[in-house]
């Protein structure tokens, strides 16, 4: 994951991500399945996909031919724990 917690926000802030989390936060999917159901080419979600898995808010595991991604909470969880640190907000568990 990248240090830098702007890249982090850049890249969950994007309408595309947001709704590529939404599908993600349940079970793990595939880039064709994630296409199919948000009625994208499998490149343009290959690309958001990418741009989430450099900042380490996704995870991929590969199975056979196909790869599937699910929302990496944990280094999500760090990330923005370490930026609201910064102004001492204190973030409860749930």
């Amino acid at each position: 994951m990248t240090n830098n917690c702007g890249d982090f926000f850049k890249a969950v802030s994007d309408k595309t991500r947001k709704s590529i989390f939404e599908l993600l936060e349940s079970h793990e999917m595939a880039v064709g399945d994630i296409a199919k159901k948000l009625k994208l080419t499998q490149p343009n979600v290959s690309h958001h996909l990418n741009i989430l898995k450099k900042c380490g808010c996704v995870s991929s595991r590969r199975d056979g031919k196909s790869v599937n991604y699910s929302v990496n909470h944990d280094e999500m969880l760090c990330c923005c724990k370490g930026f609201f640190g910064r102004f001492k907000i204190k973030m409860n568990k749930e």
